[in-house]
């Protein structure tokens, strides 16, 4: 459900919600996106999704955009906002900042290999895009890829290499898949 936190709407005890940006990388969450209905209140701050470099036209004060390309393979966004690849994917994360303000740094937790970063090499992006590439993704490349800022502010991107791009769920919900060519959406029922 698309929903904005001012909405009235009514959960019972235990319900668990699932919060995430609308764009993927676009917004950074604020806040746990894991809420769940204890009594009457939430276990946590209903979180906030603030602008990055992309929409605040690249301020040193807003955190760094981060866009997913798949040049080859496909992958999902999760109901959580986490992005699911298949395996044998090319991956592209492209940390948005402008380069005349210093170098971002990207980080990983996945310790299975070392990945490629750099400054986009066409000349429309080398001012603005730092990449970090995954190529031929397998199950050991899943973890948290963040990019930081010179002034530290930072936006992360939790990549899941899987052969299932969806997860076990009730009722209905969108999905979002990234192809080398396009989005497309679909609206699936999991009665697990």
């Amino acid at each position: 459900v698309s929903t904005s936190p001012t909405e009235r709407l009514t959960f019972p005890h235990g319900a668990i919600v699932l919060a995430r940006c609308r764009e993927l990388g676009v917004y950074k969450l604020l806040g746990e996106s894991s809420l769940q209905c204890k009594n009457g209140a939430w276990s946590h701050r209903i979180p906030a999704c603030i602008p990055t470099t992309m929409l605040t036209n690249f301020t040193e004060d807003s955190p760094p955009t981060v866009l997913i390309k798949i040049p080859s393979g496909s992958a999902s966004v999760e109901p959580s906002g986490d992005l699911a690849v298949f395996p044998g994917s090319i991956l592209h994360l492209e940390c948005l900042f402008s380069r005349k303000l210093g170098n971002p740094e990207w980080t990983w937790t996945s310790t299975f290999r070392q990945f490629l970063t750099g400054w986009a090499i066409a000349a429309e992006e080398r001012e603005w895009k730092y990449r970090l590439s995954i190529y031929y993704t397998k199950p050991q490349d899943s973890g948290v890829f963040t990019c930081a800022t010179p002034r530290g502010l930072t936006n992360s991107i939790t990549v899941h290499v899987t052969g299932s791009l969806i997860k076990s769920l009730h009722g209905f919900f969108l999905l979002e898949f990234l192809t080398a060519t396009n989005y497309h959406y679909g609206l699936f029922f999991s009665d697990r």
